[in-house]
C-alpha cells in the first residue's frame, strides 16, 4: 500500500512508462505513404529509404517531441527537400495513420505501471497525466482497469464497470506545445487543465530522455480484453549520407 508520505501529488508522463504506444510505426507508415504517393518526385533527392527508417532513429530524433516537431525533425534528417514546406503535411498523416492503428489494437499497457496507479489513486494522491503526445488521452481511454483488475485479481474499491485510465486521473495536461519542444519537462505539468490544482510537490513517474540510459521495457504481454498489441523498439546510428 502506499502511503501519502508527504507527497501532494503524481505526475505520469504517458507513452514509454503507462503504455507502449504505435507513435514510431505511424511514423514510419506515413513517410513511406508519402514517398510512394504524392512525394515520390522529391523521393531520389532524399536520404530516405523504409529500412533506414528504424528504431534508432525514431528514438534519436524524434520521441518525445510533438507532431510538427517531430516531423520537422524527421524530414531535415532524411535531407528532404523543403522540409520546413513538408512538416505539416507529414504530421497530419502522421495523426491519421496512429488513429488507424490505435482503432485497429496496436496499443500495449504496463502492467506494473497501470497497478501503481491504481495504487496511488487507492492512497488518495491527486495525479495527472503530462505527455508532449496530442493522443495520449486516446491512449489512456482505450485501457479498460475494469478489465485489467480482474484478469490480474487485483481489488479496489473505486473500480467500477467500464473505468478507463484515463478516469482515474485528476487532471490531464498533454499535448501542449512548449519552446524546448520535448518532454520530460516540468512546464508540461504547470498549469494542469481538469479537477485539481497541481501540487507544488508530486513525484513525476517519466520516462528518461537519454536512450542510452533508458531502462528495458517489460516483455509484451499477450493481447487481452484489456490492452492491444506492442511493439519492440531497441540504439542511435550516425545520419545518412
Amino acid at each position: 500500500m502506499i502511503r501519502r508520505a508527504g507527497f501532494h501529488g503524481a505526475v505520469f508522463d504517458v507513452d514509454g512508462v503507462l503504455v507502449d504506444s504505435p507513435h514510431e510505426l505511424a511514423w514510419r507508415e506515413a513517410l513511406e505513404q508519402l514517398m510512394e504517393t504524392s512525394w515520390s518526385a522529391i523521393r531520389d533527392q532524399t536520404a530516405y529509404s523504409p529500412g533506414r527508417f528504424t528504431p534508432e532513429v525514431y528514438r534519436a530524433h524524434m520521441s518525445g517531441k510533438t507532431t510538427f516537431s517531430g516531423a520537422r525533425a524527421a524530414l531535415h534528417y532524411f535531407g528532404v527537400p523543403d522540409d520546413d514546406a513538408r512538416t505539416e503535411e507529414y504530421g497530419r498523416r502522421k495523426q491519421q495513420v496512429m488513429g488507424d492503428l490505435l482503432e485497429a489494437g496496436e496499443l500495449t499497457a504496463y502492467p506494473d505501471a497501470l497497478r501503481f496507479v491504481l495504487a496511488v489513486r487507492e492512497a488518495g494522491i491527486p495525479a495527472a497525466a503530462a505527455s508532449s503526445s496530442k493522443n495520449a488521452a486516446q491512449l489512456l481511454s482505450q485501457i479498460r482497469l475494469d478489465a485489467f483488475a480482474e484478469q490480474e485479481a487485483v481489488h479496489f474499491d473505486f473500480i467500477r464497470p467500464g473505468l478507463t485510465l484515463l478516469d482515474v486521473f485528476d487532471a490531464d495536461v498533454s499535448g501542449r506545445d512548449f519552446p524546448q519542444g520535448a518532454n520530460p519537462t516540468p512546464r508540461s505539468s504547470l498549469p494542469p487543465r481538469g479537477r485539481s490544482a497541481s501540487p507544488p510537490t508530486c513525484a513525476s513517474p517519466s520516462k528518461t530522455p537519454s536512450p542510452a540510459s533508458r531502462p528495458p521495457k517489460q516483455p509484451r504481454w499477450p493481447s487481452s480484453d484489456w490492452h492491444g498489441r506492442g511493439k519492440q523498439t531497441s540504439s542511435p546510428p550516425p545520419r545518412p549520407t
